[in-house]
């Protein structure tokens, strides 16, 4: 078919719609598609496995200002569907899925609410689900609430060589979906700004993360969203259990703002050559406390993780990659700084309890402190806290690899017994 095909307001009508338009050029608006009846049931009660509309070697579309609903798939577009809009449409309840990309490209999917999943659909109900994504995709400032799956799904297909497809995914909000945003695949995916908020956790404490990219997803950017969970809602009800796990190579995890989620604020899991850095992390409940701001899992390692701000949590990072260089991050109320290759100036850190006795008058105690890493040309400094007056010297030399001697000298007139305390250590490598 080609030349221009339009369904308008008077094309109404309950069922499945099949629209193959080939080379033409397709215009949907303002129109009304139900799967069922109002009430979501067929005249004899039964389901029927039916989309509101689909679209099939479709080049050149529009669909827009419409409705569907309760249907199997609202909107899904199939085989080679290309150069489409589907926006300002109404996704209404009781669809299992709410717009479906199948082996489609150059698809933009702007400003649409996408509401209320079908319960008891479980597994697979996603409102947005590119299960086989081309390349130029964009999926920008949609509404997307209370799906039993991920709010949006992207499979990426397609790719050959030196050749990667782009999806563009910015400005979304979803609230109350068992995940955020999905990503499988490689495929150069930039995922910004969007606002999510209070995973959903369904029977068998099924639960997810607020963003994941899975499996070989390689080459992806995650910045400045927002991922959240509200810090009077019980962990068994709604929570995500990362903010943002990242399985692959190559990442880019910046600017982020994460809340309240159960397991760690950023996760990165067998992933390598990848970029954290000025993300804020945060677990404001009473409890129960978020176990990491920043875990790396599996064989991750080579990793850049800079000035992130981390409060709240049971430990600020959780690190197991030999040239993973960490850096000017804040946790707990102090800057935690180390790196693990060689020619950068670190800063490490270590402490233990300790009770000096009695000390005669001008003369010195000492004790040692283990801070991984030091070395014999680095600098040291010391801090004790039942120090409380002057005339007490304090001073600190790293006498061995991971190991600091901190040496006391009474110097107040008369001998001095002080408290138990905590004897911090600081040591600085050169550049």
């Amino acid at each position: 078919m080609t030349g221009l095909t339009r369904i308008l307001p008077a094309d109404n009508f309950v069922g499945d719609t099949l629209l193959d338009v080939g080379d033409g050029i397709l215009l949907v608006e303002r129109w009304c598609s139900l799967g069922l009846s109002y009430r979501g049931r067929s005249p004899n009660g039964t389901l029927f496995n039916i989309s509101g509309i689909r679209l099939r070697k479709t080049a050149q579309w529009i669909i827009n200002q419409c409705f569907f609903g309760s249907c199997e798939e609202g909107i899904e577009m199939l085989v080679n569907s290309t150069v489409g809009l589907i926006s300002q449409n109404i996704v209404g309840s009781n669809n299992v899925i709410g717009i479906v990309c199948d082996n489609a490209s150059s698809v933009r999917i702007i400003d649409n609410d996408i509401q209320e999943g079908r319960v008891g659909s479980g597994s697979g109900s996603h409102a947005i689900d590119m299960r086989r994504a081309g390349s130029k995709m964009m999926i920008m400032d949609n509404r997307i609430n209370n799906w039993e799956d991920t709010g949006i799904l992207i499979n990426l297909f397609g790719a050959t060589g030196d050749e990667e497809l782009g999806v563009k995914c910015e400005g979304n909000h979803i609230e109350d979906t068992v995940g955020g945003i999905l990503v499988n695949e490689d495929g150069w995916v930039s995922i910004h700004s969007n606002t999510i908020l209070n995973g959903k956790v369904l029977a068998g404490d099924v639960a997810a993360a607020g963003i994941t990219s899975a499996g070989s997803a390689e080459d992806i950017s995650i910045c400045n969203n927002i991922i959240a969970c509200k810090r009077d809602i019980p962990l068994t009800t709604a929570r995500f259990n990362n903010g943002i796990s990242v399985n692959s190579a190559r990442a880019t995890v910046n600017g982020n703002m994460i809340r309240n989620v159960r397991d760690s604020g950023i996760l990165l899991n067998n992933v390598v050559d990848s970029i954290v850095v000025g993300n804020n992390i945060a677990d404001v409940r009473a409890v129960p406390a978020q176990l990491d701001g920043i875990r790396e899992g599996g064989t991750a390692n080579n990793n850049i993780i800079v000035a992130n701000q981390i409060k709240g949590t049971v430990t600020p990072f959780t690190l197991i990659g030999a040239a993973t260089l960490v850096y000017a991050n804040k946790g707990f109320n102090r800057m935690d700084i180390r790196d693990t290759s060689a020619g950068l100036e670190t800063f490490l850190t270590g402490s233990v309890t300790w009770d000096p006795g009695s000390i005669a008058d001008a003369a010195v105690v000492s004790t040692t402190v283990t801070v991984t890493g030091a070395q014999i040309t680095d600098f040291a400094l010391a801090v004790f806290d039942s120090v409380t007056g002057i005339d007490v010297l304090i001073s600190a030399f790293v006498q061995s690899g991971n190991t600091v001697r901190v040496v006391l000298m009474n110097k107040t007139g008369a001998p001095l017994d002080l408290a138990s305390g905590t004897l911090s250590v600081s040591v600085f490598v050169p550049l």
